[in-house]
């Protein structure tokens, strides 16, 4: 019996949930060591342009990297050392407040009678529950029945622990966070030392067969870190500034710590800013009467306001490069594998996830998930949109393209690519020819709803001039397809004051060439998507040229990507003719032609073909 053969998508992504799954328990397990690292690459970001800037006034990079450093640890300890000064200040004056609050309480319940009456019943319904059930426990046993004896209650009580038990468990309590901060110091000190010969190191390893890609991620990831991370300190100081002087004016106590708190926490995303309001607020509340705590609630709401809405747009920008929605579940990811240290770095990491993904194929997963990119290319979500015979949505995604870039460029980049999608997809029997027509006449629908203001008559029906000479005329090579292109060129055409009128699809060839001599037009644009189109744009071509020798002629080969001169040599036009693969290119060739040509009917012909 032959045996089955694996499939080998199957393998490979099974290798690869393996792979992840082991990377995130070893990150789980190894997070006492990699939590210290993690902080110290973090801070080298952050430190590495100061040390830069020492450098370059000529200052030695020992001496450099020991100064940046100093200061930062001595920086973090002193604001920490502050901190606890003004919680042991706030600690030992809490009685004081004891009064204040006790007179809020009050003042609340007889407010709210309702919730006095409430707890009331309650308390009653409670005691009489109790009483029933003493009574029930205080009934005489009846003959014959068995009594239990009740349990008596056991309590343990551990003997007072000595002074120097207290001492030894207050040392270990320390030892930790400072052991962490000691080694965070020392790996920065050293990554700032040998940053050239790390990353050189690190491009060795990696970068291999790839040197300019690893490179070019490694400055992409160190610019956005770097950029994130000072913007965020500007984004946090001008917070935790005005937290701390508006505290000190509403007068709400330990003001300068409240300040530097919410200067710190908002480092954590989502959590920071909750944890920096709720300690001031209740806080507020042991003030005397209610103006306080509105006045710190009211100050916290508008620093939020300002700090959201115009601070951080404003200098984030696009420093990251990744979604809101990445950041939550980074949060909520690195959270649950590192506690507290993980929330911090979630942002950071993140980032460097999405720079790898950007620049590795094998990352490119991050990239997709977690990035700020679009996630599918204009003319690909526009296909999708008529796909999903979504037209509003369709047309939605144009408009918004529109405020961006001019229609022509819109046409060229959407519009005209999506047509060949839609060619393309019929010739590979993905589509059906009902489902064809349906895609193109969505198209068409949705170009002349963007083209024009509501009310005004479609741009295609331009009349003559009087002298009933038609500058340009736009003709369908073969199929609706080239008429949808051949429309939006005589609209584009006629944004520009030029007197066009585009052709029918469904008329014949002889029709078209008799049109030509009718409207005695100067030049004729020929539309069509290739490769279908282009035996019917050379037939059409051919005879319009035995018919007019002396007219001017524009083949638009649209999306055309082989060389135009090669395709200019299938469709045997004179060497006078212009073949484009653009709407713009096609433009600036109607306006070279009438700016040159005279009109068909001042030129010889040849004569006419039946």
């Amino acid at each position: 019996m032959a045996q089955k053969r694996r499939n080998p998508d199957i393998s490979a992504r099974a290798i690869s949930l393996a792979a992840f799954a082991i990377v995130i328990a070893a990150l789980y397990l190894a997070k006492d060591f990699l939590i210290p690292l993690a902080l110290a690459i973090l801070f080298s970001f952050l430190l590495t342009p100061i040390v830069k800037r020492l450098e370059h006034w000529g200052l030695p990079r020992v001496l450099s990297v020991l100064t940046v450093t100093f200061f930062a640890f001595a920086l973090l300890v002193g604001a920490g050392w502050i901190v606890t000064q003004q919680m042991v200040d706030l600690a030992t004056r809490l009685p004081e407040y004891e009064k204040n609050l006790t007179a809020k309480v009050q003042t609340l319940r007889g407010t709210s009678r309702t919730l006095g009456k409430a707890t009331e019943t309650l308390q009653a319904i409670s005691k009489e529950i109790t009483e029933s059930q003493g009574d029930t426990r205080n009934q005489p046993v009846q003959p014959g029945a068995t009594s239990a004896a009740e349990p008596v209650p056991v309590k343990v009580v551990a003997p007072p622990p000595s002074p120097l038990t207290l001492l030894w468990n207050a040392i270990g309590a320390l030892l930790g966070p400072l052991g962490t901060v000691a080694a965070v110091a020392i790996l920065v000190v050293f990554i700032l030392l040998e940053r050239e010969g790390l990353r050189d190191r690190f491009l060795r390893l990696v970068g291999k067969g790839r040197l300019h890609v690893t490179t070019d991620a490694l400055d992409d990831a160190s610019h956005r870190v770097s950029r994130y991370l000072l913007m965020q300190f500007v984004v946090n100081a001008t917070y935790g500034i005005p937290v701390g002087v508006g505290l000190y004016l509403i007068g709400v106590p330990n003001a300068f710590m409240w300040g530097l708190l919410a200067t710190v926490l908002r480092y954590l995303p989502y959590l920071g800013p909750w944890m920096a309001a709720a300690m001031p607020i209740l806080l507020s509340f042991t003030g005397e009467g209610w103006s306080q705590p509105l006045y710190t609630i009211g100050l916290f709401l508008v620093l939020e306001l300002i700090s959201n809405n115009v601070m951080e747009p404003w200098l984030y920008g696009a420093s990251t490069g990744i979604t809101s929605v990445a950041v939550l579940l980074a949060a909520g990811f690195w959270t649950w594998l590192w506690g507290l240290p993980g929330l911090l770095l979630s942002t950071p990491l993140t980032v460097l996830l999405v720079v790898m993904g950007k620049h590795l194929p094998q990352m490119s997963i991050f990239s997709i998930l977690l990035g700020d990119e679009e996630p599918l290319q204009p003319k690909t979500a526009f296909y999708q949109r008529l796909l999903a015979g979504d037209m509003e949505e369709a047309a939605e995604l144009l408009k918004t393209n529109l405020e961006k870039k001019p229609l022509n460029v819109v046409y060229d980049e959407i519009v005209l690519p999506v047509l060949r999608m839609i060619e393309l997809d019929f010739y590979r029997r993905r589509i059906d020819e009902n489902k064809r027509r349906r895609l193109e006449g969505m198209v068409e629908e949705i170009v002349e709803q963007i083209s024009r203001p509501e009310g005004e008559s479609p741009v295609a029906q331009v009349e003559p001039a009087p002298d009933g000479q038609t500058a340009v005329l736009c003709v369908a090579a073969r199929d609706e397809a080239d008429g949808v292109a051949a429309r939006m060129m005589t609209q584009l055409l006629k944004n520009e004051g030029v007197n066009v009128r585009a052709l029918s699809s469904d008329a014949l060839a002889s029709e078209l060439i008799d049109r030509v001599e009718e409207h005695n037009a100067r030049v004729v644009c020929i539309s069509a998507l290739p490769p279908a189109a282009l035996s019917h744009a050379r037939y059409l071509c051919k005879r319009l040229r035995e018919r007019y020798p002396a007219l001017r002629l524009i083949i638009g080969l649209w999306t055309a990507r082989t060389n135009l001169e090669r395709l200019k040599e299938r469709v045997s036009c004179a060497p006078t003719d212009k073949t484009v693969a653009s709407l713009t290119d096609a433009l600036r060739e109607v306006r070279s032609s009438l700016a040159t040509e005279e009109p068909v009917r001042d030129q010889p012909k040849s004569p006419r073909i039946i």
